[in-house]
């Protein structure tokens, strides 16, 4: 009896669980070669090889891991890992990780990157194609959505936002934990990092739109970071002796915290957009305030204590079985001193040289109203935030060419001067007020050129400097209109 094999011809014959023949690899490696050809004569790049390291980058700032969520201002004082070990790879970057951020290398040109940015973001949006945009994008079924978590802006999320907007003209970005305390650093670094504007802002929910003239083929290099670097070691937060309080003073403050009720409970991975307001509404009645933030974890709860010292601004006493205890603090809004009010008065008075930098004096108002005034004087005034820093904000006029204002504005400007004059001088203990006044003097004083408004404005501003105190809030409107008068019988 025959086998089986007998009626099959050898060279058909193939026996189970035996490797395929040669003929089928050689022509899948033929097919492979004329296919990497083809690709070679079209120009097009081939997504198998290897890509060419370093990766270079021009992006104009430090790399780090969470730009929203990290104050360059504060220097670590020890770290958990080796600054040796870049979370980007060994040689994979043009640039030397320093333990926490990756610096920039020389000094960006401002003028050329605000231009770029300009470019790319091309003419406003009219309503219509807000509210298309907003129609498209705002629903919880969208496919284009990025969820931000407790990292903040991370510097991974700016590359999924990159990838997103090469198939969609805007992505949706869900804000959850401890970065909704402050909603507008959020904003801040989205529109600063990525290059984009957020078109749309409801609670948690953002929109950031990528342009008109966004090139898709034509993307910012931005290399990946492979881990999470371990967080370094910072000075404490809370001392045993709070500064301004005694030893039995601080301990009897913590009890009494710990044993009123909480004023509010906090989840993991809310949204904490009402509760720099509601701690503000506390202190007004009380002293001291606790939050219960149970299952919030115990990183998340010094998160939390450490942005509502600033934005509060209050003094956390204690962190204690997931409670956080916060002081009000002596934060007391006394007159300024005739020092205070002349190192104001001459830091504005540069601001009457038509200069093309401006530097503002924010003391004691706190990092996250700093940034606000900043955002908001870069789309009002406009000019251009180039630094941050031990609470000054510096503006760059820019190359916004508009025209001149006319005598209307410049009377009205002068009409509000004296708010803005308050403003400034009574900025080292934190009283706000329009940022409208201050946008419109700016924006003279930037482009209206020497006109008689700045001597009315001068002289309007030595008539508060002969006042014996300045007080806040007090109309100087008829000392103002008073020495105009003067001024023009002379």
């Amino acid at each position: 009896m025959q086998s089986p094999t007998s009626f099959v011809p050898d060279h058909q014959y193939d026996p189970p669980f035996s490797p395929s023949p040669k003929p089928y690899y050689k022509s899948k490696k033929n097919h492979a070669e004329k296919k990497k050809k083809n690709n070679s004569e079209n120009g097009d790049p081939n997504k198998n090889e290897a890509p060419k390291l370093p990766f270079k980058s021009n992006l104009p700032f430090d790399f780090r891991y969470s730009y929203s969520e990290s104050d360059p201002s504060v220097g670590p004082i020890s770290f958990r890992e080796s600054p040796k070990f870049s979370p980007f790879g060994p040689g994979r970057i043009d640039r030397k990780w320093a333990g926490v951020s990756a610096p920039v290398q020389g000094e960006p040109d401002r003028e050329r990157v605000e231009e770029e940015r300009n470019r790319i973001l091309g003419e406003p949006l009219s309503e219509v194609e807000v509210a298309e945009l907003i129609e498209r994008y705002r629903h919880s079924d969208c496919a284009r959505q990025i969820n931000l978590g407790k990292g903040g802006v991370t510097h991974n999320m700016l590359g999924d936002i990159h990838n997103h907007w090469k198939k969609a003209e805007a992505v949706r970005i869900k804000c959850l934990g401890v970065p909704t305390l402050d909603m507008d650093n959020v904003c801040f670094h989205l529109e600063d990092k990525s290059g984009g504007k957020v078109i749309y802002r409801n609670i948690n929910i953002l929109l950031l739109y990528r342009g008109r003239n966004y090139d898709t083929k034509n993307c910012p290099v931005i290399p990946l970071m492979l881990w999470k670097p371990y967080a370094p070691i910072y000075p404490r937060l809370v001392k045993n002796v709070i500064e301004g309080l005694t030893y039995e003073e601080t301990k009897e403050m913590r009890k009494s915290g710990l044993n009123s009720d909480p004023l509010l409970k906090l989840t993991r991975n809310g949204v904490y957009v009402n509760v720099v307001e509601r701690v503000r509404e506390a202190f007004k009645t009380q002293e001291v305030v606790k939050l219960d933030c149970i299952h919030v974890g115990t990183s998340d709860c010094k998160k939390i204590g450490v942005k509502l010292r600033d934005l509060v601004p209050c003094v956390p006493i204690l962190f204690k079985d997931e409670q956080i205890i916060l002081w009000r603090g002596n934060f007391k809004e006394e007159q300024p001193s005739d020092s205070q009010c002349e190192k104001c008065i001459d830091s504005w008075l540069k601001l009457l040289n038509h200069q093309e930098v401006v530097k503002l004096d924010c003391i004691h108002v706190g990092t996250s109203d700093c940034k606000k005034i900043g955002v908001k004087l870069r789309d009002l005034v406009p000019c251009v935030p180039i630094l941050f820093k031990d609470e000054q904000i510096i503006l760059w006029r820019g190359n916004f060419k508009e025209e001149q204002p006319s005598d209307s504005q410049c009377e009205k400007c002068i009409d509000s001067w004296l708010k803005l004059l308050n403003l400034l001088v009574c900025s080292v203990f934190k009283s706000l007020y329009s940022v409208d006044t201050m946008c419109c003097v700016l924006r003279i004083l930037m482009h209206h050129g020497n006109t008689g408004v700045d001597h009315m404005l001068i002289s309007g501003q030595e008539t508060c400097v002969s006042l014996d105190s300045m007080v806040p809030n007090q109309d100087y409107t008829f000392l103002l209109k008073k020495e105009i008068a003067r001024e023009q019988d002379k």
